[in-house]
């Protein structure tokens, strides 16, 4: 038993399990903080050449495996290819970053050396936000999601300085535990080590305490019809069915004084024609049922089709209609509808990789029918090229709303841009009951959360099954639903227009930390190649 404690595979095993004790939701957030002391003891067996390069990359590989497994088993719900291949190339991905980390500090071989595994650890990070394999779900910044009380200042860094304090404390901590042969050495490290916990945990405290939010209200119904994505969402019950169970729920809920009601994400199942919204039978149901309440606005999802009626000018992601020139695109959408003529539409940008799109579209598309889409169609869906605001043009300019969906709150700096093009509240409309009662639906609203922080923006957060919750600009988890339940919540949040400084500046340390790893990286070959 104690010479297995000694091996190289119980310091993978142990990685993966401090990092499954610690990880949202059901986890203790600051076991983080120690997490990865396995692997940097793994990476120094590696320096001082008691492993081989090739040990040294599987045993790194079985580590970050199996910590996808533990934290993002809960995929395989939706999708067994999906979770299989999540999990085998993320963890690839992870290990590649590490060998990296690795190789440049065995060439400098100084005790300052193994800092140098923060600039890549967020380097890897940001270029996986930003790609058609893109999986950002298990960013280290997000396993602090549950202590927001000490992240306040993510308003500041991002997700990335979430990343950055839990690597800086683990290799301080490894630091001291490896300089056992001089106590004052020890001391001094460890006291560094818990300045670097204490500072930015109190300071985030004080901004949490006296945060005031700007005082401009918005009365908004939340709605979660609880359709079953299974057995009634495409297939049980009908378009119009879904649409009179939902609208249902706003009995004796909305009223005069109502700005917004939320509905989730494809409310209308089934594809409706771009070009037809306004004589869709469904469309005019809606706008019918708002009708009594003219200053009501309606954000809600749909799936939709484009046509392109120039086969010149079609997308990567068009399918064609069998036996004709004629292309067109599904789209998973967001829809706003108001007493006006005037409605808008948002498509997803930010689609799950194998689940709503094939990656590479160009290179696979002859297989891309093999994308399993959670939105109710198969293939590839299009995507807008950027975020766009939803703005009344009946209300004032601070009812301007960022339209996000799902997987797309999962994204920083994307978030940002719907706040920099005027956005004073986000909406996040989703379907979480894909995963049954598990970790993923706890851990998507955790994660949503932080969007509050970092833009300092309320969020109406509306799910057909999962957590239905309004959030303040502290990122407090305010009157919310239970999971698998029709629920409606009625409330208010608080519009903003404050620009925060990492809306502004964006993953700025991500940037940082890209050219710091290059530079290392051209250092480490010099070494090389000169020795």
């Amino acid at each position: 038993m104690i010479s297995f404690l000694k091996s190289h595979l119980a310091l993978s095993i142990s990685f993966a399990a401090l990092q499954w004790l610690a990880w949202p939701a059901s986890g203790y957030a600051p076991i983080l903080f120690i997490a990865w002391l396995p692997l940097l003891q793994l990476q120094y067996r590696y320096s001082i050449s008691h492993i081989t390069t090739k040990q040294f990359f599987g045993y790194t590989y079985l580590a970050f495996m199996f910590f996808n497994i533990a934290v993002t088993w809960w995929v395989y719900y939706a999708s067994l290819f999906g979770v299989v291949m999540a999990v085998l190339l993320n963890a690839l991905f992870m290990t590649w970053a590490f060998l990296l980390f690795g190789f440049i500090q065995k060439k400098c071989n100084h005790i300052l050396s193994w800092l140098v595994l923060i600039p890549v650890w967020v380097t890897w990070e940001w270029l996986h936000l930003d790609w058609d394999l893109s999986w950002p779900w298990l960013t280290m910044g997000n396993g602090l999601a549950k202590m927001h009380t000490l992240i306040q200042w993510y308003s500041y860094t991002g997700v990335f300085g979430g990343t950055t304090w839990i690597i800086l404390i683990n290799i301080l901590l490894f630091m001291a535990i490896h300089n056992n042969k001089s106590r004052k050495r020890i001391v001094t490290i460890t006291s560094i080590a818990a300045a670097c916990f204490i500072i930015p945990a109190t300071v985030s405290n004080y901004q949490y305490q006296h945060y005031t939010e700007s005082n401009s209200p918005v009365n908004v119904v939340v709605l979660q019809p609880n359709i079953d994505p299974y057995n009634e969402k495409f297939g049980g019950l009908t378009g119009q069915q879904q649409l009179e169970k939902m609208m249902q729920l706003t009995q004796g809920y909305i009223d005069s004084t109502t700005d917004y009601l939320i509905g989730p994400e494809t409310s209308i199942p089934y594809a409706i024609w771009e070009n037809e919204l306004p004589q869709n039978p469904q469309i005019v149901y809606l706008k019918n049922t708002l009708h009594n309440y003219p200053k009501l606005t309606l954000i809600t999802g749909a799936a939709t089709d484009k046509l392109y009626p120039d086969s010149k000018a079609i997308s990567a992601t068009a399918r064609k209609f069998r036996d004709t020139t004629l292309y067109y695109d599904t789209y998973n959408t967001a829809i706003q509808i108001d007493s006006t003529s005037v409605m808008a539409l948002y498509h997803k940008s930010k689609l799950v990789p194998g689940v709503e799109k094939m990656p590479f579209p160009q290179l696979f598309k002859p297989i891309e029918k093999l994308a399993i889409n959670l939105g109710g169609s198969s293939g590839s869906l299009g995507v807008d090229t950027a975020p766009s605001v939803f703005i009344n043009q009946s209300k004032l300019a601070s009812m301007a709303v960022a339209p996000i969906i799902c997987y797309e709150s999962i994204y920083g700096a994307y978030v940002a841009k719907y706040v920099q093009k005027g956005a004073a509240w986000l909406c996040i409309i989703t379907n979480d009951g894909w995963w049954y009662d598990t970790p993923g639906y706890k851990q998507h609203i955790l994660f949503g959360r932080l969007r509050a922080i970092e833009m300092r923006r309320s969020i109406a957060r509306s799910a057909n099954t999962g957590v239905s919750a309004i959030i303040n600009q502290r990122g407090d988890i305010l009157n919310h639903t239970k999971f698998w339940e029709p629920a409606v919540i009625k409330g208010t949040l608080q519009a903003n227009n404050y620009i925060t400084f990492y809306c502004r500046h964006g993953d700025y340390l991500a940037h940082i930390s890209a050219c710091l790893t290059v530079l290392l990286l051209t250092c480490a070959l010099i070494l090389k190649f000169k020795n």
